[in-house]
């Protein structure tokens, strides 16, 4: 089976969409080893939604998650990552990991607020 260049576009898409999934299987099985309730927030604004409990008080997190595969820029000059307005106002934090094909290279958080 070929694939036609106007394929090219649909692969990529199917790509970033598996690396989206994985990453956040990646960040939610870490959160919960650390004793996190995590889910997914099906809203706008943010993916993860984060609950724990310290020194008796609960501690709430919405958390954006953001991905960069190397191997997905191979050639080419720069890239970027956006985060919209409302990522921005409504996440507390970011998590943004970069990975070389599957390989996490490194995690890296900002809080937002």
């Amino acid at each position: 089976m070929s694939i036609s260049p106007d394929n090219s576009l649909v692969l990529e898409t199917t790509r970033k969409k598996t690396l989206e999934i994985m990453h956040k299987g990646i960040i939610c099985y870490k959160l919960a080893n650390l004793g996190w309730d995590v889910s997914e927030h099906l809203g706008d604004g943010y993916d993860l939604l984060g609950v724990t409990t310290q020194a008796g008080a609960q501690i709430v997190v919405k958390i954006e998650l953001k991905a960069v595969d190397f191997n997905s820029y191979f050639g080419k000059k720069g890239f970027s990552q956006s985060a919209s307005e409302n990522e921005i106002s409504t996440a507390s934090h970011l998590i943004i990991s970069i990975f070389k094909g599957i390989e996490p290279e490194g995690h890296f958080m900002k809080i937002m607020t």
